[in-house]
């Protein structure tokens, strides 16, 4: 999905704007407000729920939905690690992404006209903690 907005926009400067292109623009506008908007608390509460330990149990800490998985063994370890990192990444490409679909000019009366960044980062931002607190 982002290398299709990385193509896209290189086609638009290089172009003129025929209507194919404004097409798939919208489309692809489409697109990331669904996975980035949307879709983003479904999928970073489904990176997060590799977190979904008993932390309380001072003997064995085990996972609370996969029977048998030790939270502070090897193999769990390093799944969370790299759950975290992919977790910073999505969160800054949604970070990103809510930006970029803001035109920030207060004068401006395109579709992408939208002077609330702002505010959006700060909702991405209350989504990720609730998801973060919830687990």
């Amino acid at each position: 999905l982002l290398l299709a907005v990385v193509v896209l926009t290189l086609a638009l400067r290089k172009s003129e704007q025929s209507k194919r292109l404004q097409k798939m623009a919208k489309f692809l506008q489409f697109g990331t407000d669904v996975v980035f908007g949307i879709l983003y608390m479904t999928i970073f509460d489904y990176i997060m729920a590799i977190f979904k330990c008993d932390w309380n149990n001072k003997e064995v800490i085990t996972h609370l939905y996969f029977d048998g998985v030790v939270c502070t063994e090897s193999p769990h370890m390093i799944h969370m690690i790299i759950a975290g990192i992919t977790a910073l990444l999505f969160f800054c490409t949604c970070a990103t992404m809510v930006v970029a679909g803001c035109d920030l000019d207060p004068v401006a009366k395109g579709t992408l006209a939208s002077p609330a960044a702002v505010m959006r980062l700060k909702v991405l931002f209350f989504k990720a903690a609730y998801i973060i607190v919830v687990n």
